[in-house]
């Protein structure tokens, strides 16, 4: 019988792993390397010297692979082993206001690369024909960081990629160069301070792990001429796709999971619910009633529980409004004075509590109750002329006395 052991439980099929994340999007695994310098420059270690810029290169001649480089001259890697490694412990993990948690980014980069090679203080990592060659030269070969890459994209794979490079947002005071052009953040609505869920390394009863939890952050919203995108430090996770018409930058951990291109819905509802509440409070209106319809509308008011932030987007998005009512001839009454009756279920058991609670945005009914009970009964003297009205809910047309 043989027996033998070595130093970790695991290994890695380079072949297995890009099976896995092949079907992400290529564009995601340049964006990790330049989140790992917007990292260093925030700073989770005061210790360690923070990069002045990050320059992206990333080019492709003809049917030639993509050529990535991205290169900064911030401390470089404290254990060049860190390069290869998977899901090393690391200090970004106790910190919610840097992206960094997996320590697997640039290694999923290196698996799906044709060859690479990372220069980093005195070191030289090459990677190549499924190999890996790592120098240790006597003095510093760079001050910092520098990882070249390529890759078999398409053109589209590659356009794609730049484009979402130059969409991301740098944290203010980094250099960041995109194929020579200077990127700056979108033309900046409000900043805001909300409570949001993020993600920490602690210990409980002896087991260290990342757990949820909650902590103030602030929200940059910000204009978008495209399709509006959630932003986690300035790094694209994905479109809102809730018809909101802003993006939105948290500037913490955001739960992701370790493919970082998905969120939960309830998250997303809770976060513009949140900023509409928090910008509301401080005077900005964020929406028009051009959003009445708009599918985060029902959801995120939810959200909003402080009663004078309720009023002010009530009133921003459903001027001259009452909600819908029981009483079709109420509802008929508010249409035919041209006051816009709401659908029913346009808003959630809580949201209607807390605008009955604190009296806003009336019901049909409770607007107009004592003229329909008056016209019922025949005591209204003044309203003598007929005319017919449909309820806008139902569309059952009545006839209703009004003022002549």
């Amino acid at each position: 019988m043989v027996t033998g052991s070595t130093a970790n439980l695991f290994e890695v099929d380079t072949i297995g792993l890009r099976e896995v994340i092949g079907g992400l999007d290529s564009w995601r695994h340049a964006i990790e390397l330049v989140a790992n310098v917007f990292d260093e420059y925030r700073g989770y270690n005061p210790d360690r010297k923070k990069p002045v810029f990050c320059e992206v290169s990333l080019t492709k001649n003809g049917r030639k692979p993509a050529v990535l480089t991205v290169e900064d001259d911030g401390a470089g890697f404290d254990e060049v082993t860190d390069v290869w490694t998977f899901f090393r412990s690391t200090e970004k993990r106790d910190s919610a206001t840097v992206s960094g948690r997996f320590n697997a980014g640039e290694k999923q980069l290196l698996a799906m690369a044709i060859e690479a090679e990372i220069l980093t203080n005195n070191h030289t990592v090459v990677f190549k024909n499924g190999e890996r060659k790592h120098t240790k030269h006597r003095t510093p070969v760079i001050a910092g960081t520098k990882i070249t890459a390529s890759f078999r994209w398409n053109f589209t794979e590659f356009e794609t990629a730049v484009e979402q490079l130059k969409s991301v947002i740098p944290p203010v005071g980094l250099r960041f160069v995109v194929n020579g052009e200077l990127i700056e953040s979108p033309k900046l609505t409000a900043t805001t301070r909300v409570t949001l869920p993020t993600v920490l390394l602690k210990d409980v009863d002896g087991v260290a792990a990342l757990r949820q939890t909650r902590r103030a952050t602030n929200v940059q919203v910000l204009e978008t001429e495209g399709t509006p995108t959630l932003y986690e430090l300035g790094v694209p996770v994905c479109a809102l796709d809730h018809e909101f018409p802003y993006s939105l930058n948290v500037e913490q951990k955001i739960p992701v999971p370790m493919t970082r291109d998905v969120v939960s819905k309830s998250y997303i509802e809770r976060l513009i619910g949140l900023v509409l509440e928090s910008t509301a409070m401080d005077g900005i209106s964020l929406l028009t009633d051009d959003h009445a319809d708009a599918t985060f509308i029902k959801a995120s008011l939810g959200y909003i529980t402080d009663k004078d932030a309720l009023e002010k987007v009530t009133e921003d998005v459903f001027p001259n409004a009452v909600q819908w009512s029981s009483d079709t001839q109420a509802n008929a009454m508010a249409a035919l004075e041209g006051v816009t009756v709401l659908t029913r279920g346009k808003f959630g058991r809580e949201t209607i509590d807390r605008l009955k609670q604190n009296n806003i945005l009336p019901s049909a009914i409770e607007q107009y109750g004592n003229r329909v009970d008056k016209m019922r009964v025949g005591e209204d003297k003044d309203m003598v002329q007929k005319v017919s009205a449909k309820c806008p809910s139902c569309k059952h047309e009545f006839v209703i006395e009004v003022d002549a």
